[in-house]
C-alpha cells in the first residue's frame, strides 16, 4: 500500500519563492473550483452565482496541492509548462520544453517535485510559451 505521506508536496515553499506562480496558480485553482461548484448545484437543481474569495481559494489550494500535487500537471500544462517525467537510466527523468538535467532520480515522485519547483522557477522568469 502506498504511503501517502511520502507522497506530499509543499506548495506553500513554492508559493512563497514566486510571487508569479502563487497568483496565477491561485487564479487557476478559483477558476477549477467555481467550475465544480457551479456544477455540483447544477447537479443538485440549485441556481446562483458561486464565488470565491482570494484568501478561500489560497487557503484551499494549500491543502489540495499538498495531498494531490499531481493536479499541477493540469495547471503547467494550462500556462504552457508541459513536464514531462519518464524512464530514464535505470531511475527517472525531467524534462520541461527544452530544459533537461541529466540526474537520475530513485522514485517517480522525487523526479515530479523536480519539475514542478523547476516549472514554478520557469514561469517566474517569463519562460513560459502561453
Amino acid at each position: 500500500m502506498l504511503d501517502i505521506s511520502t507522497q506530499r508536496y509543499d506548495i506553500n515553499n513554492m508559493m512563497s519563492q514566486y510571487p508569479k506562480f502563487k497568483e496565477a496558480l491561485k487564479v487557476w485553482f478559483k477558476g477549477q473550483a467555481i467550475k465544480i461548484a457551479l456544477f455540483l448545484r447544477k447537479e443538485a437543481g440549485v441556481e446562483g452565482e458561486v464565488e470565491i474569495s482570494d484568501e478561500q481559494a489560497l487557503s484551499s489550494l494549500s491543502a489540495y496541492f499538498e495531498y494531490n500535487p499531481r493536479s499541477l500537471y493540469e495547471f503547467f500544462d494550462s500556462i504552457g509548462l508541459p513536464i514531462e517525467v519518464s524512464e530514464f537510466k535505470g531511475g527517472w527523468g525531467v524534462q520541461i520544453l527544452n530544459w533537461f538535467n541529466d540526474n537520475v532520480y530513485t522514485s517517480r515522485f522525487e523526479a515530479e517535485k523536480i519539475g514542478w519547483d523547476k516549472a514554478s522557477e520557469m514561469f517566474e522568469r517569463g519562460l513560459n510559451r502561453k
